[in-house]
């Protein structure tokens, strides 16, 4: 099967009674992800109406002889609609949403969406600075696929936690728990999850932050000149999960052990846990 990977986080307004706010939500969720898979899962396909009739707008008051956005023909239209067996999801938090009040440099997707987002103060930070756990915007981001793509086949391709070094990542762990209780309710509420995967294996360069932002389930060495590989407690937890099928309470460093099957390494079978797989 072949399909398409996309940062699918969760975007809304906490005041659905505000109209502007409201509609600021729309527009953030068509510029953000919709713009990428209408084309693709959408009955109709093409891209989102909002964005057609905002980027036309934009691009003529901005003296292009031509809308920035092309116009796709009736048989690309054709030719993209379900080209895709799956959905890929990248999902790591949710954004609350306002109209933006300020005057954004353009011609940008910043000026032509015209939002700003900020996150709840009492969401749990990661070492990203953009990086907060909500995991009810999972379980929200999964029903509005559901209802605008018709339950399209879905697997969660990236989501993850960042933290600073070191092997006893808790927050990771309560992180993966959490976010994997709200895909299971999506799941009883319809939703056709193929699969799911963590970002990461392993310690990375994340982007402009480097290796300051560790995201991996292994964590890496990265002043040595052999780069070690050590687990961390969410290796184990991830492989219970694996094996067992189940998201479980109760995990700490006091109570962990792990069985090394001869598969594995024989000589160290029934260690306790000491950051090694």
């Amino acid at each position: 099967n072949v399909g398409i990977a996309v940062a699918v986080n969760w975007f809304e307004t906490l005041d659905r009674n505000n109209t502007v706010k409201m509609e600021a939500a729309e527009r953030a969720r068509a510029f953000e992800f919709g713009i990428y898979l209408d084309p693709i899962f959408s009955k109709e396909g093409n891209f989102p109406p909002i964005v057609r009739t905002i980027v036309d707008k934009k691009s003529e008051e901005q003296g292009f002889k031509t809308s920035r956005l092309p116009k796709l023909s009736s048989d690309e239209i054709k030719l993209l609609k379900g080209s895709a067996d799956f959905l890929g999801m990248n999902h790591y938090t949710t954004f609350l949403v306002h109209h933006g009040e300020e005057n954004f440099e353009g011609p940008s997707v910043e000026d032509d969406r015209n939002t700003v987002y900020t996150q709840g103060s009492e969401w749990i930070s990661g070492k990203s600075s953009w990086l907060k756990s909500a995991p009810y915007g999972l379980y929200k981001a999964c029903i509005h696929l559901n209802l605008n793509y018709d339950y399209p086949p879905i697997i969660i391709t990236e989501h993850g936690w960042s933290t600073e070094k070191g092997p006893v990542d808790q927050l990771r762990v309560n992180n993966m728990r959490a976010y994997l209780g709200a895909l299971l309710l999506a799941m009883e509420d319809g939703t056709q999850v193929k699969g799911y995967t963590v970002w990461s294996l392993m310690d990375n360069v994340e982007w402009t932050a480097g290796t300051s932002e560790r995201f991996g389930l292994y964590e890496v060495n990265f002043e040595s000149e052999t780069k070690e590989r050590t687990a961390r407690l969410s290796a184990l937890v991830y492989k219970h999960i694996i094996e067992s099928r189940t998201v479980e309470d109760g995990w700490s460093t006091n109570n962990l052990k792990i069985e090394i099957t001869k598969k594995n390494y024989e000589n160290k079978k029934n260690n306790n846990y000491k950051g090694e797989l």
